[in-house]
């Protein structure tokens, strides 16, 4: 018999379906169908966030007045937050356990007089305890105060005394004490008579710096 003359049609291989392949134009109608699908909505717990054009964010910001990012914003929000309830709660704390220093190293005077009077009708007895804190110590040094009109110094202890003009009283330190370090103290006195009603000696200064006076009285009644 003779060859034929007609080449036989072979058939094409079926895909893994058993279907015919598709051809050029069917593949690419699938492909704009898929295309054509709604995205699957994101997992609960995911942000998606779209990249906004240059128009979009000019108005986005114009509106709003801020970076059209809510979740940045958020973020660094809540961070700034944390870190400011963290910085409170140490400062109470530390405040809790040690006070205010601050406050109470502001209140410490630079010197303190301690005046302590024994006083009867005609006659009065002082005793002073000088306290120095801050006031630059000497050599030399000298304490001032002003003593009213009716009193009048008798007998003074430690120190060079000296009354100028009325009623100013110098009190100048003695050769064995030349100067009183911060921290420590120094202990004076004087008797007086007194002619009339007592008060407190005032206007202590300390090397040109004023002093704080805790003052001190006791009265005895000479008739009993």
């Amino acid at each position: 018999m003779s060859e034929s003359l007609f080449t036989p049609v072979v058939p094409a291989p079926a895909n893994a379906r058993g279907m015919p392949p598709a051809s050029g134009s069917a593949r690419c109608r699938r492909l704009a169908t898929a295309s054509a699908l709604p995205s699957p909505p994101p997992k609960r717990g995911t942000y998606t966030q779209r990249l906004l054009t240059s128009d979009e964010q000019r108005l986005t910001i114009s509106r709003q007045g801020v970076w059209p990012n809510p979740l940045v914003q958020k973020g660094r929000t809540m961070r700034l937050t944390r870190r400011l309830l963290a910085t409170g709660m140490a400062a109470l704390l530390l405040i809790a356990l040690f006070g205010e220093p601050a406050r109470g190293a502001s209140l410490i005077p630079p010197c303190v007089v301690d005046y302590k009077v024994t006083t009867w009708g005609t006659g009065l007895s002082a005793d002073m305890a000088l306290h120095n804190f801050t006031v630059p110590p000497g050599p030399p040094w000298y304490l001032e105060f002003d003593l009213p009109n009716n009193q009048n110094i008798t007998q003074t202890w430690n120190g060079n005394w000296s009354v100028i003009g009325t009623g100013t009283v110098t009190v100048a330190n003695p050769v064995w004490h030349p100067a009183i370090p911060g921290g420590t103290s120094f202990d004076l006195g004087f008797n007086a008579t007194l002619n009339g009603p007592y008060a407190n000696a005032t206007n202590f200064v300390f090397n040109d710096v004023a002093c704080e006076v805790n003052y001190v009285v006791e009265v005895i009644d000479p008739d009993q």
